[in-house]
């Protein structure tokens, strides 16, 4: 993936987590609640880097969010009517404060064996002036 930031932007980068929805992937936000600790305790490997260097610690960086409402467009990935639901997510955030202006590449990985699921992410960031 691609993008451009305007100089002195912050980025929010999530190298393993879950998002689950009350209605969409579980019937209520306790189940909710359950299924997102039980995928983000599975995780036993993550990690990311900027331009190639590890970020260090990146398993220090592990939050919860409380209930909140997310807002699914008509055209959502998990194929739900559109509309507001209550929501949780949970995992391992990083905010990047601003990069040098130029091309940057992020990447991000997690991988929970027990339950045979990696994946890796690979962002290419354009940092412009102008911000």
């Amino acid at each position: 993936m691609r993008c451009t930031v305007p100089a002195g932007s912050p980025i929010l980068v999530t190298p393993g987590g879950d998002l689950e929805i009350q209605g969409v992937t579980a019937d209520t936000i306790a189940a909710a609640e359950q299924n997102l600790h039980a995928f983000v305790s599975a995780i036993t490997e993550v990690g990311a880097t900027i331009d190639g260097r590890p970020v260090p610690n990146v398993q220090n960086f592990l939050l919860f969010s409380p209930t909140f409402t997310l807002t699914l467009p008509s055209d959502n990935l998990y194929g739900a009517p559109p509309g507001d639901y209550p929501a949780v997510t949970g995992g391992y955030f990083l905010i990047l404060y601003p990069l040098s202006a130029g091309r940057h590449t992020i990447t991000a990985f997690d991988a929970a064996p027990s339950l045979d699921f990696q994946a890796s992410y690979t962002y290419h960031i354009d940092v412009v002036p102008g911000g």
